[in-house]
């Protein structure tokens, strides 16, 4: 099922985009008054289809997005504030900054979103036996490119890894 977004026009995504904007900010910072100044402002008809849009899931769901991310911009500063405030003696602020990191720290799906896929040092150890793998190809296929075919068609055929020795082709595989 296609979320509720997807079934607007772009025309109607504006709105919802410019009508959550203007829920999701305070009152007093708002460039327009009420609703009806919005859609004054943007050309758009005042009735009960713009009504009922600003009160949709679609402008909701939008708002709160924007309010949430809003305040992850916020939550260094307000932990900063309360850890000051904890080593300060405030017995609340210390609890709400502990239960912040308790919650944080054993949230195993948080944890997992937000870990490296892997260690940079096995990346890195990985590379570093594929690189030794193909450099020891090379030697084996040695420079000639036509006698590198012959010999990586053998290999193939045999179905098993490259031989560590470099030592030629017998001349009945030519």
């Amino acid at each position: 099922m296609r979320p509720p977004s997807s079934r607007l026009s772009p025309a109607r995504l504006v709105q919802v985009e410019l009508i959550a904007d203007w829920k999701a900010t305070p009152h007093p910072e708002r460039e327009h008054s009420s609703l009806a100044a919005l859609a004054r402002a943007n050309n758009w008809p005042i009735g009960p289809r713009l009504y009922d849009l600003a009160n949709s899931t679609e402008v909701y769901h939008r708002m709160l997005t924007k309010v949430a991310g809003d305040a992850l911009d916020e939550a260094p500063a307000v932990l900063r504030t309360l850890a000051d405030k904890a080593k300060e003696g405030n017995v609340r602020a210390a609890q709400v900054y502990l239960d912040f990191v308790r919650q944080t720290i054993t949230d195993e799906g948080l944890m997992q979103r937000i870990k490296p896929a892997a260690e940079v040092r096995d990346v890195l150890h990985q590379t570093a036996l594929a690189a030794q793998s193909l450099l020891e190809l090379a030697a084996v296929l040695g420079d000639d490119p036509e006698l590198a075919r012959l010999r990586m068609a053998r290999m193939v055929e045999e179905e098993k890894e490259p031989p560590c020795d470099t030592s030629p082709l017998r001349s009945e595989d030519n």
